[in-house]
This record gives structure tokens, sequence and C-alpha cells, in this order.
């Protein structure tokens, strides 16, 4: 009895020691976890309070350098004041200099910064959480500010250069953002167009929400009406945003069809092999903003530049799997950057390269799910950097972003597609249109395929022949500055030209060479414009260059 007695003294002592154990543990991880929670709160509070600071800063700098302007201001008109008193008070020719003066002065003070309300407002504003505050996802609230002119940005759609063509309408994009350069909701209220015309003119453009989905965006657009530079001012609150002023230069059309009455190309390179310099069965080219000519030499499974006289600059590229390897790539592309993004396509991927062929980034994998391809053929970057992808094999079109995320597609696939790929049977070429629209070449459709800016219309343009507006197997496809179609008419083996709306422009059918021959192209494949307005051709059966 006496030793059961004992031992449940023991146990019980021994509890009381676990007891205290476990309390000084829970104790001590309870102060931990308080003391971590205390230092997210604060960092939280720290790095909130930074962004505040950071919104005084840009919009007081805002304001300052507006008072900075408006007291310089005051002195010039102060300073012009003084001369004219004493040139009234004077005789001889000072006294019918002083309205001279008077206008000179007056026309140096810009309207959009002296006679403004105050160039920022008061807008800061801390939007706590709606959910229960958690440390682990940082839901403590959020710090927002107005639209921040210095932040936001304007994008041309439908190309990256500053060249437009009389009559035609051109349409520019607002990326509203506030002072941390977070997208901003916004009715345009904020923003004044205006655009100077060539004969001194000038007009206000209305601006308007663009995206059902996405209102920090906003659009105006305008008539380009006369011959010479159209000057264009995007005023946030009486601040210019950034790459503004912005001039679009009006020329009128390309005549194409002089040209391609004489047959004679203004450049020929390229021969049959694997020196530098030479082809072999080439198919994708491309030209970026300094007139470099960049061709996929498929089978060679590599990409050449050349300068715009066909002069071979350099190559990269070598056959393989890897980073940086080709397997017999296609279309190839250039961003505003000057990065090469080539559709590598037996390894059923797209790469992007430095402009020396440096390895970037590479995304894709062979599949029919989203962002996967099934030799993916041709591709085009436009001004905003996103990149559209013919998924050849999965008969779809793919959208990315820059980084090669995705975003959306037009066309039919896996599951879904039963007989219905039969419509966009193997697109080929692709290329950005203006306003957002894609132009697809329908390979086995002989047709072209003209995607509306929601991925879900389209319209159909062309039929299978051998008549103007009629195609055989049309691969690559090119858009130049004026808005007007390129195809490469691959099986009736010309290139045509004509608007979006069919009207043709012209057909290039022959070449003329040296010992002044006319000569068939044989199956022209990619297809692009230069700065120039020139028209570089993929001649594919002759392993070669044509410029036209």
């Amino acid at each position: 009895m006496v030793t059961t007695l004992k031992q449940t003294k023991f146990n019980v002592k021994k509890m009381i020691d676990k007891i205290n154990d476990r309390g000084s543990s829970l104790m001590t991880e309870i102060q931990l976890r308080s003391h971590n929670f205390v230092a997210s709160v604060q960092k939280m509070e720290k790095e909130l309070i930074q962004q505040v600071k950071q919104i005084q800063q840009m919009k007081t700098q805002v304001l300052e350098e507006q008072i900075d302007f408006v007291d310089k201001t005051m002195l010039n008109i102060e300073s012009m004041l003084t001369e004219v008193e004493l040139m009234n008070a004077s005789s001889g020719l000072q006294v019918f200099q002083a309205p001279n003066r008077i206008e000179r002065t007056l026309n140096g003070v810009p309207s959009y910064t002296c006679f403004y309300p105050p160039h920022e407002d008061d807008a800061i504003t801390f939007i706590p959480s709606q959910v229960n505050f958690s440390v682990d996802d940082g839901s403590f609230g959020k710090v927002c500010s107005s639209v921040c002119a210095r932040q936001c940005r304007i994008v041309r759609e439908g190309g990256c250069n500053d060249v437009g063509v009389c009559g035609t309408t051109v349409y520019f994009v607002i990326h509203a953002r506030d002072h941390l350069g977070n997208k901003r909701s916004t009715n345009g209220d904020e923003f004044e167009v205006t655009v100077l015309v060539p004969d001194g003119t000038f007009f206000h453009c209305n601006v308007v929400s663009c995206h059902q989905s996405d209102d920090s965006l906003l659009l105006f657009n305008f008539k380009l009406l006369l011959d010479g530079k159209h000057i264009i001012r995007v005023l946030c609150r009486g601040v210019l945003v950034p790459d503004c002023p912005y001039a679009v230069n009006a020329k009128h059309g390309i005549e194409y069809r002089v040209r391609a009455r004489s047959g004679a190309p203004r450049h020929v390179f390229g021969k049959e092999g694997s020196l530098a310099g030479e082809l072999c069965r080439p198919w994708g080219i491309c030209s970026d903003y300094q007139g470099h000519l960049i061709v996929a030499d498929r089978s060679n499974n590599r990409i050449q530049v050349f300068n715009s006289d066909g002069t071979f600059l350099h190559a990269f590229g070598t056959h393989g799997s890897n980073a940086g390897q080709l397997n017999r790539p296609a279309g190839v592309a250039v961003n505003k950057n000057q990065e090469i993004i080539v559709a590598d396509k037996d390894n059923h991927r797209i790469q992007i390269f430095a402009f020396d062929g440096k390895f970037i980034k590479m995304f894709g994998e062979r599949g029919f799910k989203m962002g996967q391809f099934n030799y993916p053929w041709d591709l085009d970057v436009n001004s905003s950097g996103l990149i559209v992808v013919t998924d050849t094999r999965n008969h779809r079109i793919q959208l990315f972003t820059a980084d090669g995320l995705y975003i959306s597609k037009y066309g039919f696939e896996g599951h879904d597609a039963g007989v219905m790929w039969k419509h966009f049977d193997s697109p080929r070429g692709v290329a950005f249109m203006p306003n957002g629209r894609i132009v697809v070449t329908d390979f086995n459709n002989h047709r072209l395929v003209i995607i509306q800016p929601d991925m879900c219309t389209a319209q159909y343009l062309g039929c299978e022949g051998s008549k103007i507006l009629q195609f055989l197997r049309p691969q690559g496809v090119a858009i130049d500055d004026h808005g007007n179609i390129v195809v490469a008419d691959s099986r009736n083996h010309r290139i045509q030209v004509f608007s979006d709306l069919g009207e043709l422009k012209a057909v290039f059918d022959r070449v003329i060479t040296g010992d002044n021959h006319a000569q068939q192209m044989d199956r022209p494949s990619g297809v692009a414009v230069t700065p120039t307005g020139d028209i570089a051709v993929i001649d594919f059966g002759h392993h070669r260059v044509l410029v036209l």
C-alpha cells in the first residue's frame, strides 16, 4: 500500500512538472508569435507610411514646380511691362516695338501651366482591409491616390512608329496610373488631349473608357488631316504625361502598283547553302526600326541578321533543344527593345534573344492546353509588347504578355475541336493590325481571318483561287504603316497588297533579274514591311530574300 501511494505521489509531481514545462513552452511560443505579429504589423505600417510619404513628395514636387513656373512667368511679365513703359516714354521706333514685345512675352506663357487650377489634388486615402486582418497575407489595407500624370503612359495602337497615312484614323490608349505606379480607375475627366495640325491649327480629342474589364485604360483617336507632323499633347491636370509631345508624321500612301509593274527588286540576296549569308528553306522575316532584316533560316536552324541592303551582319543558333538552340525556326519578330522573338517550331516553344543573339528567356511546351503549342509557326509583337502566336496544329492563335504569360486565344483545340477546326485550319502567318485587331492566314482554307480585339469574333477575306483577292495556301502576312495588308500568296507564287476592306493595292507576281529576265517567285513565305515602305519577301524555293 505504501509503495503504491509513493508511486502515486511521484506520478502527480511528474505531471505537475509536465504542466509547468508545457505552460512555459506555450508562453514562449505565444511571446514569439506576438513578437512576430508586432514585427509584421510594424513592417506593414512602415511600408504604408513610406508610400504615403512618397505620394506626398510627388504631389508636392509637382505643385512646387508649378509655383516656380508661375513666379518666373510673373517676373517676365513685370520685366516686359517695365520695358513697354520705357518704350512708350521714348520717341522714335521704340514706340512701335512695344506691341511686338508684349506679344512675344504672352506667346511664351503656356496656358496649360499657368492658367490651370493646382496640378495636384489632396486625394490620398487609406483603405482598410475588408476581411479579417491576417499577417500571413498582409491584409492590413492599402494606400491609394489619384491619377498621377508622370506615372501614366500613352501607347499608339497598331504599331510602334510615328508614321501614318493621310485620311486615316490613329488610335491611342492612355494607361492611367497612380503615384505608386498602380492601375487607377478613372473616367478620363483628368485628361485633356490636344492635337496641333501641320497648318498651325489645333483641336481637342475626347477621352473615353476603352475596356470593360479594365477602367484604367482610356482611348482617344483622331484623323490625320494633312501631310506633316501632328503634335499630340496629353495633359493630366495640366501636367504633360511622359513621351509627350508625341508626333505622328502623316504621309500619302505608298504607290505599290508602280513598284509591282516595274518588277525590279531593290535588293536580292541569299542563295542555297549553310555559310554566312546563305539560306536553306528560310521561312520568317521581320524588320526593326533601323531597317535591319532578320531571317529565320529554317533548315540551317539559325537566325541571320542583315542590313537593309542585304549585307550580312551576324547569325546565331545551333540545332538542338536546349535553351538558345533551335529546331527548324519559322516565324520571327522584333520588339521595340530590339529583342528578337523566335517561333522555335519543332521544339514547340517561343524563345526571346537579345539583338546580338544572347538567349534571354523562353516559354511554351508541346501540348494542347493554354500556353502550350503544337508546331507554333509564326508570331508578331505590338507596341505594348504583347505577343501573338499561330499554334498551327492546335488550329488556334494564342495571345501572351511580353513575359510569355497566357492571356487569351482564338480557335479550336483539344476536346472542343471536333470538326470545328476546319473553320480555322492550320493558321500560318499572323500580324497585329491597327486598333487591336489581328490578321491570320487560314492556310488550308485559302483565306485571311481578321480577328477582333475581343478574340471571339472575326471576319473572313478571300477564298480559294488564283484571281485577285483569291489565295492558294497563303503563308506570311504583314501590315504596313498605313494599315494595308501584305500577303504571301504562296502557291500562286505572288504577293498581294490590299486594304483591310479588300481594296486591291497591288500584285507582285514577277521579278526582273539582272539580265532583264522575268522570273516567278517560288512559294513566297514570310513577308515584312521595312521602315522605308519596302516589302521584304522570303522567296522560299529560291532560298533568297527579295526587297521589293
